[in-house]
């Protein structure tokens, strides 16, 4: 098993996305706890995994849950075709942050922490085949380039 993670943490909350990756499976995990954001605080997703090539995957959804609880599979005209995210392994590169982010002045003044190096990003694919409606919306804004690092454990 392969783990892969991200975090942004600074004065109004935090939110992390973990990735375990094995040959045939993949669970990701979402944290998120937000000043004035009332959703669920942990996310699980399980996945296929379908390798294409040493550096590229496909990963296919297959169950979630929200704190601990399930959450229903898209079906009928909520289920356009499977919820699909593709990742690609990139050579370590770091974050890049825009100068004109409130990240990089919030950074350098201890208020905000985040993942300085990726190593592996995820793309949402057909994005228009995701419910729009939560949690759909909000798992697909976490992970659509979500850019993960190596985990050190």
């Amino acid at each position: 098993m392969q783990r892969f993670d991200s975090f942004l943490a600074t004065g109004s909350g935090s939110g992390s996305v973990e990735l375990d990756l094995d040959a045939e499976t993949a669970t990701v995990r979402l944290r998120s706890r937000w000043m004035g954001v009332d959703r669920p605080e942990r996310f699980e997703l399980r996945f296929a995994h379908r390798a294409r090539t040493e550096h590229h995957g496909v990963l296919e959804l297959t169950s979630a849950t929200a704190d601990g609880a399930a959450v229903p599979m898209p079906a009928g005209d909520d289920a356009l075709l499977p919820l699909v995210v593709e990742y690609l392994r990139v050579p370590s590169t770091s974050v890049y942050v825009h100068p004109q982010s409130p990240l990089a002045d919030m950074g350098p003044l201890g208020y905000a922490e985040w993942t300085q190096r990726f190593d592996l990003l995820l793309l949402v694919v057909e994005d228009y085949a995701w419910p729009e409606a939560e949690p759909w919306t909000h798992v697909l804004e976490t992970l659509d380039k979500a850019k993960l690092e190596t985990s050190r454990d």
